[in-house]
């Protein structure tokens, strides 16, 4: 059967999803960023994919409930639990959804619009302002995924945001510096008569968890994206709202098989790829990122062994708004030719461009070395490793590592338990219903969290 024209050619990425070990499960949790590395570089089909996940998860009310964990209609293959089912890419195509249905238009999930508030978060354009109809807006951090909608023509109220967020915001959308206002971590401010909290989200560089206080209601907890370490359990807010919360989660990796190891664990292991493959001198080595995400794997090898890092005039821009310390930003340049580590968006640590860029640099180097950080390069597929793989093809070589910037399913659990809140509400993959009901199930399982056993 031939497949619908505004889908036509997602049928292509099929083998790509079933190399990263993905199932039918992780599709409404993929970001268009996790599209590009995966291979998908065109735009269109990127946009059709979210929008065909986003209608087939996005629930029809704004109160949007979690279902207990035991309501009936569970089954596995749901809430980034591998099971049975169709590929996602195929399914997209078979579906032909080119946007969210209107129900789903009408009103902004929990997750988005918090309850008790008329607050909105990671939520923009003009669905947004009509569902919600607030003048309050928090973006938790500087990712297309959830500034999505915001332009230059914002004038729906005030968005509160760290100092690095509402920097980029003003610099790369050109919104106003008079709708923006910069919240300090740790600080709390008045947002509409609610307490707002800003912590540190250990996610890209200015992502923040927001805690909202609304008068006489239960904390909320929002954690936007965020890699959850154990020094959080020592935040005073934390503590403070600690057994009475609602948490609001970033489950973008809710499944028991992503345990990929802790951030500094794979930086040790990149130093380490870099240095035992630095013999040869004609060696150009690459390292994956985002626009702003994933720095810190370069940055860390830069100092270690002082030298150059190569960046393009854009990046160095993005860079310089995150107000690096002088260690680092003495160490960045635009000049290629005075460094042989180089910053490269990640969807070009790619073997065909790679290719190119080795032609490019005919004379100068033999060999490419990159390293892609990704936490879907740690699952439980063949060629599995605790810190990266190392795939070779002729003078071309490509170290996946399992470098997340989102928490691993070991940490959500370690999250859920020391928290313990009382309401539990997934951000990603949630869709109301026994997707959203697994993942609390997961995350709620009696027990030490995964990684805690004696």
């Amino acid at each position: 059967m031939a497949v619908p024209a505004p889908t036509r050619g997602l049928e292509a990425h099929t083998a790509a999803f079933e190399r990263a070990g993905l199932t039918p499960a992780a599709l409404p949790a993929l970001r268009d960023h996790d599209l590009r590395e995966l291979g998908m570089v065109t735009l269109g089909p990127r946009r059709r994919l979210i929008a065909a996940a986003t209608a087939d998860a996005q629930p029809a009310c704004s109160d949007a409930q979690h279902v207990a964990p035991g309501d009936s209609g569970l089954r596995r293959g749901h809430g980034g639990v591998s099971g049975p089912g169709k590929h996602p890419v195929m399914a997209a195509a078979r579906r032909g959804i080119g946007g969210a249905s209107a129900s789903a238009r009408r009103a902004l999930p929990e997750w988005q619009a918090v309850p008790g508030t008329r607050i909105v978060v990671d939520r923009f354009g003009r669905a947004a302002e009509q569902a919600s109809g607030c003048r309050s807006w928090i973006l938790t951090h500087f990712h297309s995924d959830h500034y999505r909608g915001l332009t230059t023509r914002f004038k729906a109220g005030v968005i509160y945001c760290t100092l690095i967020t509402a920097t980029l915001v003003h610099q790369q959308l050109k919104v106003p510096w008079e709708r923006l206002r910069v919240v300090e971590l740790g600080r709390p401010v008045l947002v509409g008569g609610v307490r707002v909290t800003f912590l540190d989200a250990n996610h890209c560089p200015g992502a923040a968890m927001a805690l909202l206080e609304p008068p006489g209601r239960p904390p909320v907890l929002h954690t936007g994206d965020c890699r959850w370490h154990s020094g959080m359990a020592a935040e005073a807010a934390l503590v403070a709202v600690r057994g009475r919360c609602n948490l609001v989660l970033d489950t973008t990796y809710c499944a028991p098989h992503y345990t990929f190891p802790p951030q500094p664990q794979v930086v040790q292991f990149v130093l380490e790829a870099v240095r035992a493959e630095a013999f040869n001198p004609g060696t150009l080595f690459l390292f994956g990122c985002y626009t702003i995400g994933k720095e810190r794997l370069f940055l860390e090898v830069a100092r270690a062994l002082q030298r150059k890092v190569y960046v393009s005039a854009s990046k160095l821009r993005v860079l310089q708004a995150l107000g690096l310390p002088p260690e680092y930003s003495c160490l960045l340049t635009t000049n290629d030719k005075a460094a042989h580590l180089q910053a490269v968006p990640l969807w070009r640590v790619r073997l065909k461009h790679m290719a190119r860029i080795l032609r490019h640099y005919r004379g100068r180097y033999n060999t490419i070395v990159a390293f892609r950080p990704c936490g879907w390069a740690h699952n439980t597929g063949r060629g599995r490793t605790g810190r990266g793989r190392r795939r070779q093809e002729g003078t071309l070589i490509i170290y996946q590592v399992p470098y997340s910037e989102h928490s691993s399913f070991e940490e959500l659990r370690q999250a859920v338990a020391w928290l313990q809140p009382r309401r539990l509400v997934p951000s990603v993959g949630n869709d109301g219903g026994p997707r959203a009901a697994e993942m609390v199930r997961l995350l709620r399982a009696p027990g030490p969290p995964p990684g805690e056993e004696d």
